[in-house]
């Protein structure tokens, strides 16, 4: 009995052996399968990768070739147009928004001369006017001092002015500047030049600055025109 169970058992033993056996066969074939399967798709897209590549730089080729061929025909069709003319025209274009510019800040630089002048001669022949000659800021030693630079402000607007009746106000507002400047010590003179000079420039700040704080008294050239 004891031999029977013995067979017994070792036929189970047996079969258990050739099913592990069965499975490890199996199991490496499948890796075999994997591998192979993983080798062929790596070959496959290493072909594809390459076919890519070459496909990739023939099209660069013939995209030069047709862009060279393009510039040979355009400097025919153009007369043979070299770098130097194009570039003469990038720097003309270059030039010319540089001009505009520069005519813009000229314009603002001239309406900026025109305000100041006006400006500082109206509050200036104001100050005297209204104080007299015995005031901290209005008296005769500042206003001696102050033709240092108010003879070339009036040059220089009178330079840089297009308008022909403002700029003959300037002219006028000059040659008083002038006046005043040689009868400096003479107070009935003074007084005089300096109430003409005070209207002049009023009148130009109500229509040139379009400033009504005062009423114009429409004395001037500019004033004139415009009324």
């Amino acid at each position: 009995m004891n031999k029977q169970f013995d067979k017994s058992l070792k036929a189970l033993h047996d079969n258990i052996q050739w099913r592990e056996s069965r499975k490890k066969k199996i199991k490496y074939r499948i890796k075999d399968e994997i591998e192979g399967i993983r080798r062929n798709s790596r070959r496959k897209h290493g072909l594809m990768y390459v076919a890519s590549v070459a496909l990739s730089l023939f099209i660069i080729f013939l995209g030069a070739q047709y862009i060279l061929d393009g510039n040979s025909n355009v400097e025919n069709n153009y007369g043979g147009e070299d770098k130097s003319n194009v570039i003469s025209h990038e720097h003309q274009e270059m030039s010319d928004s540089e001009t505009g510019d520069e005519e813009k800040i000229d314009k603002d630089e001239v309406k900026q001369t025109i305000n100041n002048e006006i400006y500082f001669g109206h509050s200036t022949m104001n100050g005297y006017v209204m104080y007299g000659w015995d005031h901290d800021n209005f008296n005769l030693e500042n206003l001696k001092g102050s033709m240092e630079y108010r003879i070339p402000n009036i040059k220089k607007a009178i330079e840089v002015t297009e308008d022909p009746y403002l700029k003959k106000d300037f002219e006028d507002i000059e040659g008083l500047l002038l006046e005043l400047g040689e009868n400096m010590d003479n107070e009935e003179i003074r007084n005089r030049i300096v109430k003409e000079l005070q209207k002049i420039y009023r009148d130009l700040d109500y229509y040139y600055r379009s400033n009504d704080v005062h009423a114009p008294t429409n004395v001037s050239h500019y004033g004139k025109s415009k009324s």
